[in-house]
């Protein structure tokens, strides 16, 4: 690869018989850069009945998270947004791709619906595979089919003895008729009692960001959840900004009950509407919060979707050191 340059691998041209090697189910692609210090960020494009854009993720090199620190804070959860609507329909990927661990370890699988209540609990569920990818779909937890918006929380299984991968990571995707949006998604200790305590000796209220696009046919909605481990007790107080290309335009406050998703457009959250308040149709939304928020955003135009989660705003805080943000 030149300096600079842009390069396409078209999976299909480097085996033949890619269909029936795959047989239907998803592929884990990785790629070995021989180059020592050299960053890119490869992007994975979707094409055919449905398209779709994201970028991969990264192979880290982490040392495994030792059981009794695992079982300390009840393990990493991993939390997700999850839709079954219309012709939006998700599935979560579950990977193994990072440290020297080879064995699959189970994973505990917990459905919340949008006000915080427990709808199904599958422990040991699915399995984390070394250099494998273990995908369900959310219907599958659900009875029936009504529509449903919620999030789904992924944890490594109890177990007796043994060492777990540093993170849970898993690939989420949110497929349409005509669109497949995928992101990324990592463990952490979501408002654990660990990060609790950190937080009441240097109280800290992390903020975190997404694009808005305020347009006649397109359409930004949110889900912020205010995730969780098996204790957790604590309303989430969320403070949201509209951000212009010339400043704050608008605020507004809201609070999350436990294990809850705020589901809602930007008409939904400022009232009056949006699109008089940021000139060209963008803008940025601001959320801050001292809890820990799995927070998504979704752009819709007709049944096409896209979706990424929210990034989190740089800043130190008044000890000092960086202000953490779970997930990051």
């Amino acid at each position: 690869m030149t300096p600079f340059s842009v390069n396409r691998i078209e999976l299909c041209e480097l085996t033949r018989d890619l269909d029936e090697f795959g047989g239907g189910q998803p592929l884990v692609v990785s790629g070995t850069f021989r180059s020592r210090g050299l960053f890119t960020r490869p992007y994975v494009l979707t094409r055919g009945r449905a398209s779709g854009a994201y970028h991969a993720g990264d192979v880290y090199s982490w040392a495994p998270l030792p059981r009794f620190a695992h079982d300390l804070i009840g393990g990493e959860v991993n939390p997700v947004a999850v839709i079954e609507a219309g012709c939006v329909h998700t599935h979560v990927h579950v990977l193994h791709s990072h440290g020297d661990l080879e064995e699959s370890l189970a994973v505990d699988v917990s459905l919340y619906d949008a006000d915080g209540q427990l709808v199904a609990h599958r422990p040991g569920w699915t399995r984390a595979r070394r250099h494998a990818v273990s995908t369900f779909a959310v219907a599958e937890l659900l009875d029936d089919a009504r529509d449903f918006k919620g999030h789904v929380a992924l944890r490594f299984a109890p177990d007796a003895e043994g060492a777990v991968p540093r993170r849970l990571q898993v690939l989420v995707e949110y497929r349409t008729t005509s669109s497949v949006a995928r992101v990324m998604a990592w463990s952490d200790e979501w408002n654990s009692a660990v990060r609790v305590a950190r937080r009441s000796r240097h109280p800290t209220a992390p903020r975190a960001f997404c694009r808005v696009v305020a347009k006649p046919t397109v359409q930004t909605e949110i889900a912020v959840t205010n995730a969780g481990h098996d204790d957790h007790r604590m309303p989430a107080d969320v403070e949201f900004t509209l951000v212009s290309a010339h400043g704050p335009v608008a605020t507004a406050q809201r609070r999350i009950e436990p294990y809850a998703t705020l589901w809602t457009t930007m008409d939904g959250l400022f009232p009056g509407g949006t699109a008089g308040k940021l000139p060209g149709g963008f803008g940025v939304l601001v959320a801050q919060s001292e809890s820990d928020l799995a927070s998504i955003m979704f752009t819709r135009s007709g049944d096409a979707l896209a979706a990424e989660h929210f990034l989190p705003v740089p800043e130190i805080g008044p000890d000092g050191r960086w202000i953490e943000v779970a997930g990051q």
